[in-house]
């Protein structure tokens, strides 16, 4: 059962807490979170306007939190052509960051990605921020402030994000010289290179995978650690899974691939969560399989909207 409760908050302050609007928890821990829950984003000085949507689904709270900024840089002003000089469509990846005159080394991966309408999407190292960005007297300013998921992380990388919003909502000066862009405050910068530079997608074919989860339309799922090497090349693919192996044609046209019939090779021993895994990866090697790869990973969806992702093998 998902239960949704949208709540307006009006300062970091607030001490109301999720348990007071009854949100029906299915474990004694989700109570316990919920009773403890106050803003998101403690370390971010306020006052912060902010908009939390709650969706409990069993086992997993997801939050999201609206944030218009302290101060008159995150105030909309007119502004007709204000991502004109945006690299719209560009990922860029931290490659660096110094703080007070001193590099600060960066727990977790971080990235900012500008989308063609001016959207920006930040990955922190902890959670994801989103705004519609504008370029004002040379500043990295959000238009209407910030969204940003509000899963919990190891106190480095909340660290992490904690620096990084601080930039972003400063706000910063934006130097972009082709593919390194700097985001500079008055007290830190982070430095990025375009993500097809410093981490350039790998090929579909020749690369060996190894699975990492599933999804369908409703649901994806993560396992421990990666499983099996899926390899595309020559006009096959084979998948050596934990329970067996599959073999057999694979033409690939584009980022598409039509597959099959395939082979299936003597069985090994397995559990039944690999069983499981080894049954969801052979039913998506089947027919028209859409694929998507970034930088390290690799995403195949069926035409019936179920699929599993893949990363790199080392």
């Amino acid at each position: 059962m998902t239960a949704t409760i949208r709540l307006h908050l009006w300062s970091c302050s607030t001490e109301r807490t999720l348990a007071e609007v009854g949100l029906d928890g299915d474990t004694p821990a989700d109570a316990g979170m919920l009773s403890e829950a106050r803003s998101p984003c403690p370390e971010l000085a306020c006052p912060y306007r902010r908009h939390m949507t709650v969706r409990r689904f069993p086992g997993f709270i997801g939050l999201l939190v609206g944030l218009a900024g302290c101060g008159s840089a995150l105030t909309p002003g007119p502004s007709a052509s204000g991502t004109a000089k945006l690299p719209l469509g560009r990922t860029f990846e931290a490659t660096g960051a110094s703080e007070g005159g001193r590099d600060r080394p960066l727990a977790a991966r971080a990235s900012i990605a500008f989308a063609a309408d001016g959207t920006t999407s930040v990955a922190t190292g902890c959670n994801t921020a989103s705004a519609k960005m504008q370029l004002r007297d040379g500043k990295l300013v959000s238009v209407d402030g910030f969204v940003i998921t509000a899963a919990g992380c190891p106190p480095d990388r909340t660290d992490q994000q904690r620096f990084v919003m601080e930039v972003f909502t400063a706000p910063p000066e934006l130097i972009l010289d082709g593919d390194v862009l700097i985001l500079r405050g008055a007290t830190a910068e982070i430095r990025f290179k375009d993500r097809r530079v410093a981490d350039p997608d790998r090929p579909l074919e020749g690369t060996r995978w190894q699975v990492t989860g599933t999804f369908d339309a409703q649901v994806a799922s993560t396992i421990a650690a990666p499983q099996g090497v899926l390899i595309l090349s020559g006009g096959q693919v084979r998948y050596t899974g934990p329970c067996n192996d599959l073999q057999g044609p694979a033409a690939v046209t584009g980022m598409t691939i039509t597959i099959g019939p395939l082979s299936t090779g003597p069985a090994r021993p397995c559990d039944p969560d690999q069983q499981r895994l080894q049954a969801s990866v052979g039913d998506v090697l089947a027919g028209l399989v859409r694929a998507t790869v970034r930088t390290n990973a690799l995403r195949l969806e069926h035409q019936n909207g179920t699929g599993v992702g893949l990363v790199e093998a080392p």
